[in-house]
């Protein structure tokens, strides 16, 4: 992803930014920020995000988000760090979730970046390729439990 202000005023959630080299192997699309789906199945969700701040305790969280059939969800965990320090030239975090999700054809997933609190300056993304959303096909479909 290239550099990007994650922490729109006033507070809320901002899309992370999908720009960059992306490989597509046929079974999944980019559209806008999104990576969508072009089956039924399992998939496994990487997200690894690299962020920057010169604000001092700068509390940032990112969670992914899942539009299907029109209906927008967020779902999984959070990530979070706390804060940003922003102290002796350390102004940078990282946030890491791998996650297991079922899907349908034409589900979409985003990664969302909310502010923690309201007293804080921007967060930007890292340069590029120092960030990854990565889905990969793992199965046909999870089986209920009985």
């Amino acid at each position: 992803p290239a550099s990007n202000d994650l922490n729109p005023i006033p507070p809320g959630a901002a899309e992370v930014q999908l720009t960059g080299n992306s490989d597509i192997l046929g079974q999944f699309s980019i559209s806008g920020n999104g990576i969508v789906c072009l089956f039924d199945g399992v998939v496994q969700i990487m997200v690894n995000v690299h962020v920057e701040s010169a604000g001092t305790r700068n509390s940032v969280q990112m969670r992914l988000q899942r539009t299907r059939s029109a209906v927008t969800t967020d779902l999984g965990p959070i990530m979070g760090t706390g804060y940003i320090r922003n102290n002796t030239g350390h102004t940078e975090a990282s946030f890491h979730m791998t996650t297991i999700e079922q899907v349908e054809e034409d589900d979409e997933f985003r990664v969302l970046s909310r502010r923690a609190g309201t007293n804080a300056t921007d967060t930007y993304l890292s340069a590029a390729a120092t960030s990854s959303f990565e889905m990969i096909r793992i199965g046909r479909s999870m089986l209920p439990v009985s």
